[in-house]
C-alpha cells in the first residue's frame, strides 16, 4: 500500500513540473475538444453550466455626406496644394460632373512582398465632362479611395470600413478633379503599370470637390488654398460656370 501511494505521489509530481515547465517556456497547452454527446447533461450541474457569450460586431455608425465627400480624397488635407483652379486642372486626366452611385471594395494594390494596399471604389455617374475624354466603359468612373496597408493573407481589414461608407453614400452632385491612378502613380513608380487598375482614378486634391449641396456650392473646410473659398456657398450653377471657364483656360493653354 505504501509503495502505491509512493507511485501516485511521483506521478502527481511529474505532471506538475511538466505543467510547470510549459508555462516557463511559454507552450501553449494542445487545445482538446470534447464532443457534446461524450458528456451526459444530466452529469452537469445546472449551476455549473456556463452561459455562452458570442461577441456580436457593432456596425460602424454612418457618417455625414461632409465627411464622405472630404473621404474622397487621399491624405493630409495640405498634402497637395494648388496655387490655382486652372493649375490643378492641368494635373488632371479628368474634371467631371458627376453623381456619387456606389460603393464597393477594391481595387487593391500591391503594396510589396506580402503587403496590400487597400481599397474601396466609388462609382461616379458622369453627367458632364469638364475636361479630358471618358473611358470607353461607359458613363460611369471607378474612383478609388486608400484605406491602409495590410497584410496580404486572409480576409480585407476594411470591411467594416466599406461597409460603413456604402450605407453612408450621400446619392449627391458634384464636380471632382480626377488623375488616372497608372498615369499618375507612373510618375515615380515604372512598376505602377502591374500594380494599379488602370481604369481607376483618384480626386487629385482636397480642392478638387466641389458639392453641389442642395443647390450651392460646398469645398471641404480643409481644402488648402485662399482660391477655394471664392467658390464657396455660390449658387451651384455659378460655381459650376467658374469651374468650367478654368478648365478650358487650362485646356486651350496646354494645346
Amino acid at each position: 500500500m505504501i509503495r502505491i501511494l509512493h507511485a501516485i505521489a511521483c506521478g502527481l509530481l511529474l505532471v506538475a513540473l511538466a505543467a510547470c515547465s510549459r508555462s516557463a517556456t511559454g507552450a501553449m497547452p494542445t487545445a482538446v475538444t470534447t464532443a457534446p454527446s461524450a458528456i451526459p447533461t444530466s452529469a452537469i450541474p445546472a449551476s455549473a453550466t456556463p452561459t455562452a457569450v458570442v461577441p456580436v460586431a457593432t456596425p460602424l455608425a454612418k457618417i455625414a455626406p461632409e465627411a464622405f465627400w472630404t473621404l474622397l480624397f487621399n491624405g493630409e488635407p495640405t498634402a497637395i496644394d494648388y496655387p490655382t483652379l486652372a493649375g490643378m486642372a492641368t494635373d488632371c486626366d479628368l474634371v467631371v460632373l458627376d453623381t456619387l452611385t456606389a460603393v464597393k471594395p477594391g481595387p487593391d494594390s500591391v503594396a510589396g512582398d506580402g503587403v496590400t494596399n487597400y481599397m474601396y471604389t466609388v462609382d461616379v455617374t458622369v453627367e458632364r465632362v469638364l475636361l479630358g475624354t471618358m473611358p470607353a466603359t461607359g458613363s460611369t468612373v471607378p474612383v478609388a479611395v486608400f484605406l491602409g496597408v495590410d497584410s496580404a493573407e486572409g480576409a480585407n481589414p476594411y470591411l467594416d470600413v466599406i461597409a460603413q461608407r456604402a450605407a453612408s453614400l450621400p446619392k449627391e452632385r458634384g464636380v471632382l478633379f480626377l488623375q488616372n491612378l497608372v498615369k499618375y502613380y507612373s510618375r515615380y513608380d515604372a512598376s505602377a503599370p502591374q500594380r494599379y487598375d488602370p481604369s481607376a482614378y483618384q480626386v487629385a486634391s482636397l480642392q478638387g470637390i466641389v458639392r453641389d449641396k442642395a443647390g450651392v456650392s460646398w469645398l471641404p473646410a480643409e481644402a488648402p488654398g485662399t482660391w477655394t473659398s471664392t467658390l464657396r456657398d455660390r449658387p451651384f450653377s455659378s460655381a459650376l460656370q467658374t469651374v468650367a471657364t478654368a478648365v478650358a483656360s487650362a485646356a486651350g493653354a496646354g494645346q
